[in-house]
């Protein structure tokens, strides 16, 4: 008979994560009270799940800075077979290379211009925000025939040597620089 804890370091497993299983025998070797914890980790999120016996406790799960404690097996599950929402993610320290590491775009930072515009436009856009290191997204809802929404969709050289992406929609004016860019979807 497997424990609680084997089904759910599958399905980490299945969905990406490391895990691993850390009992904790009491001396008197009673079943009741053996405390299972189940450790898992992917990229920057991490998940313990305790159980005392065949009861779970209450888990505590991490991304970057957010934190939260799912009580219950299904909130569990959620975390194990989805992926993390990149709005939640807050990371203490904005070095470029944490930044290099979550990043998921179809293009380099120094990819021609026209290349980067034709893979954002008409799709989501997340970035890690210098202000306050948190996720934001914005949708570039860019239509190349109107001249008022062609004219401020552009990727250029600041001063300061980082290439920017730029472009205004009805919720207004976006500029974002393509190293802060994690994910387009």
């Amino acid at each position: 008979m497997e424990h609680k804890s084997e089904q759910f370091k599958r399905t980490a497993e299945l969905h990406g994560w490391k895990a691993q299983i850390q009992p904790v025998i009491p001396e008197n070797k009673n079943w009741d009270e053996i405390v299972w914890n189940l450790y898992c980790v992917r990229g920057q999120e991490a998940l313990h799940v305790p159980w005392t016996g065949d009861r779970q406790g209450i888990a505590t799960y991490t991304y970057g800075e957010y934190k939260s404690h799912p009580a219950r097996k299904a909130p569990v599950m959620d975390i194990l077979s989805g992926m993390p929402d990149p709005k939640r993610l807050k990371l203490r320290v904005h070095s470029e290379e944490e930044v290099a590491e979550l990043r998921s775009v179809p293009f380099l930072p120094d990819s021609p211009a026209v290349d980067i515009m034709m893979h954002v436009m008409k799709k989501q856009v997340t970035w890690i925000s210098k202000i306050d290191g948190r996720a934001r997204s914005a949708d570039v809802n860019v239509d190349l025939r109107d001249p008022r929404s062609a004219k401020h969709f552009r990727v250029y050289e600041a001063p300061s040597g980082r290439r920017i992406l730029e472009w205004a929609d009805p919720y207004g004016f976006h500029a974002v620089a393509l190293s802060q860019i994690i994910n387009v979807i």
